[in-house]
């Protein structure tokens, strides 16, 4: 009767085991955003008309930004984009975009974004210098 209490005692420790939530190192692991545009604003090689995207890393190393368009239950993919990290000394309590100059009747151009309570962000990377483009900080949402 021992042994086969002490079995049951480590099956369920084995699966106990395997359910405990895997830790994160930095707790950027799962960094997504649902974003609202009001006005049409431009990243890389598509301009994203008024309503709410989904952005979120594709890897661990924050790379890749997919971006996709929500519409009530339909998902719609715009495309991934290789993204730049970036740092600044002020930590944001709201997410935080950069804008880049445009011409007058464009839309806005999102240079970049921060997470609240982050001083680490990302920046699109656009056709070209990304030295091009002056950012304008913004804590305006699209």
């Amino acid at each position: 009767m021992d042994l086969k209490f002490a079995s049951i005692v480590l099956v369920f420790g084995l699966l106990g085991a395997l359910l405990v939530p895997v830790a994160k190192a930095d707790g950027l692991d799962d960094l997504h955003m649902i974003v609202t545009v009001n006005n049409a604003v431009e990243i890389p090689g598509r301009v994203l008309a008024p309503g709410t995207y989904m952005w979120r890393f594709t890897d661990l190393e924050h790379q890749h930004l997919q971006v996709l368009a929500l519409d009530g239950n339909n998902v719609k993919p715009v495309g991934i984009f290789r993204m730049l990290p970036v740092s600044r000394a002020d930590v944001p309590n709201d997410v935080q975009f950069d804008f880049a100059k445009t011409d007058a009747g464009s839309p806005q151009r999102i240079s970049g974004f921060f997470y609240p309570g982050l001083t680490k962000g990302y920046e699109f990377q656009y056709a070209g210098s990304t030295a091009a483009f002056t950012a304008e900080k913004s804590k305006t949402r699209p």
